[in-house]
């Protein structure tokens, strides 16, 4: 695979290892601005590439509930999960910061909003950060 091409697969394969803890993420909201392109490639680090969809940039955030059991320690991990429904949301307020903290205008169409109401997700071998 040539390094700028974007792997679809991978991601959606559950690996051959067994989970090692299970979560539920609830309560997702999928909130996205289309922004300049320009203005955000501006604001990247070197070597990483811009992802567009039609020729928009979008940002987004993603806030939900995560529920699981830790010991302290902080760690990474893949995880799987089934594809998920999610259906269109109306946000009817938003504080949000993130678009001006970077120093993009905030665009004059509302955000484009999609919620789930959870997802049941296996987490893989855990490695210590």
């Amino acid at each position: 695979m040539h390094s700028t091409e974007i792997d679809s697969v991978s991601p959606t394969l559950r690996p051959d290892e067994g989970a090692v803890l299970t979560q539920r993420w609830a309560d997702l909201l999928f909130v996205h601005w289309a922004v300049d392109a320009a203005a955000l490639r501006a604001r990247l680090p070197a070597g990483l590439e811009l992802d567009t969809f039609e020729g928009r940039a979008y940002v987004g955030i993603v806030p939900f509930t995560l529920y699981t059991e830790s010991e302290g320690t902080l760690y990474r991990a893949r995880v799987h999960h089934e594809p998920y429904p999610a259906q269109p949301a109306v946000v009817p307020s938003l504080r949000e910061e993130l678009l001006p903290s970077i120093g993009l205008a905030r665009p004059e169409r509302p955000p484009l909003a999609h919620y789930a109401r959870e997802v049941h997700v296996d987490v893989f071998p855990l490695r210590e950060v």
